[in-house]
């Protein structure tokens, strides 16, 4: 089942935001360990990608939706914070068919692919591995047995969790292992 998924890439180096939404159907995009290297489009944001490289960018699910229009409703609220200049959000018929010649020419090496169960354990061990840690607003994961970091704190930002309790916005993984689809 495909995936529209509403998620927020940060630049760790010069804190700009791009959020835009995104179709697959790898349960794990947007977590620490996905394999899709998709990160966003925005013409800015890929210079800075070219200048600083993958790691200097973090990428995270906001929420997962089955339909693109209930996806696109939801992304109304959140484009505001977009730092990078947004592209407008407009799916063609003919852009749908230009991207879709694109991915099955093996335009990414997911397409049609599912993790079979070592690959899911793989993954489950991965993010055991790992731990949450914040320094204000800015988040990111480091190995659970490398030091904290000076000025930072275990667990996500608490601006974040107070999003989340009131509402505004709300996470769809439920599990390490799994990512469920909500109505808006």
């Amino acid at each position: 089942m495909k995936l529209h998924i509403l998620y927020k890439t940060t630049c760790l180096v010069n804190g700009r935001v791009h959020i835009g939404i995104y179709r697959t159907d790898d349960i794990f995009w947007g977590t620490p360990h996905f394999t899709d290297e998709h990160i966003g489009l925005a013409k800015e944001m890929v210079a800075d990608l070219k200048k600083y490289g993958r790691n200097a960018f973090i990428v995270e699910a906001i929420r997962a939706f089955p339909t693109e229009e209930e996806a696109v409703k939801v992304y109304q609220n959140f484009k505001h914070l977009d730092t990078y200049r947004p592209a407008p959000y407009v799916r063609t018929e003919e852009l749908r068919q230009h991207y879709s010649k694109i991915f099955s020419n093996g335009g990414s090496p997911r397409i049609g692919k599912k993790h079979d169960e070592s690959a899911k354990k793989a993954i489950a061990e991965a993010r055991r591995r790992i731990r949450w840690v914040h320094k204000g607003n800015e988040e990111r994961t480091i190995d659970r047995n490398d030091p904290l970091p000076e000025g930072w704190t275990y667990g996500r930002s608490k601006a974040l969790r107070e999003k989340v309790s009131q509402g505004m916005m709300k996470t769809n993984i439920k599990s390490t292992a799994n990512i469920t689809t909500t109505q808006s």
